[in-house]
């Protein structure tokens, strides 16, 4: 069984506090995992990204003659 963690709960509210999940396979206990996650967002001064794109792209990076 395959289950996933939304991840907006972090984004809005920073961290989502440790939290058991049990491990199931071929439907036999397995184990537990804890599992903790913090969004740190990364600092910028402005959202001007023109240095980051003066890199080029896939077009320079797949170019060939």
């Amino acid at each position: 069984m395959l289950f996933s963690i939304p991840l907006e709960p972090v984004f809005i509210e920073r961290n989502i506090p440790l939290t058991a999940y049990t491990v199931v396979k071929d439907g036999e206990y397995r184990g537990e995992i804890k599992l903790g996650l913090t969004f740190t967002p990364e600092e910028r001064e402005s959202r001007n990204f023109e240095v980051e794109e003066s890199f080029g792209g896939w077009k320079q990076s797949s170019y060939t003659d």
